[in-house]
């Protein structure tokens, strides 16, 4: 096995530890404290009538930070696309012996960056129904639009944008593999280790 084969398998395990850590450790902590804001929020607005510009400015700017990453993902999507029809000349260039394959890289950033669309585009698909859901009055809140209801959607978009962030940061150890293994190794160090930070809740002050 190669040096850069091992570096990728290496990689791979650390960002495989993450998945795990975000799962199972302390960032599934964080993660439900913030699906518990989200349900006190829901209940707040649909509860305070005089709250329900508030609640739809704010959901208004989360759908457009999640549709400028989907555009993003995408742009960056058609300009990997883009490169790859030099893939000849630049594998030549970048692959070194026993490498793997020039292709095969951009393949996986390509997939990286579908996943982050996918997940953006999703976000703002269960946004839209928060939007009707939260602005309903107290006595229509029954069924499936009570307050615990419309939180789950609210919490399936946020599950959506941190998939899509995530996917989007561990783009960049792939994109950086196009160059060798070193700047793989050093991108996915950095990329991990901001995503356990992004994980981690706020000291109390």
């Amino acid at each position: 096995m190669t040096g850069e084969l091992l570096a990728a398998a290496g990689c791979g395990a650390v960002v495989a530890a993450y998945l795990l850590h975000l799962v199972f450790g302390p960032g599934s902590a964080a993660h439900r404290h913030h699906r518990h804001t989200r349900l006190l929020w829901v209940r707040g607005v649909m509860a305070e009538r005089s709250q329900a510009v508030m609640a739809v400015q704010s959901l208004r700017n989360y759908v457009m930070a999640a549709s400028f990453k989907a555009s993003s993902a995408l742009l960056l999507a058609i300009g990997t696309v883009t490169l790859s029809a030099q893939a000849e000349g630049l594998a030549r260039a970048w692959r070194p012996a026993g490498g793997v394959d020039w292709v095969a890289k951009v393949l996986i950033l390509l997939a990286a960056l579908a996943v982050a669309f996918v997940a953006f585009a999703l976000t703002v698909r269960h946004l839209n129904h928060v939007l009707f859901l939260v602005g309903l009055n107290a006595a229509d809140a029954t069924g499936p639009r009570t307050p615990e209801n419309v939180s789950a959607q609210l919490n399936r978009a946020g599950i959506c944008y941190t998939l899509g962030m995530r996917a989007l940061l561990l783009a960049v150890p792939v994109a950086a593999w196009l160059a060798g293994p070193v700047p793989l190794v050093v991108a996915t160090v950095l990329a991990v280790g901001l995503c356990v930070s992004l994980d981690r809740l706020p000291a109390p002050h």
